[in-house]
């Protein structure tokens, strides 16, 4: 589910309150990199993309490792 998440368009258009899409479990601004200062979220970048191809592609792979099928599920 984490790949077909539009992170941006959930903060925009979603909850609409300011908030900043999500990186990484690390909240942006809430803990710097000891050895450079920088915020940590923003440093380690995004660990959770958009990505609708490779979600398509685990579907794929679960309907067929469990033998369902779309309208099963």
């Amino acid at each position: 589910m984490s790949y077909v998440t539009d992170r941006q368009q959930l903060t925009s258009q979603v909850l609409q309150d300011g908030s900043k899409p999500a990186l990484s479990a690390v909240i942006r601004g809430d803990q710097q990199d000891p050895a450079t200062g920088k915020d940590m979220a923003t440093s380690v970048g995004n660990l959770l993309p958009t990505d609708v191809t490779k979600a398509k592609q685990y579907w794929a792979k679960y309907l067929k490792e469990t033998g369902k099928k779309n309208r099963d599920v």
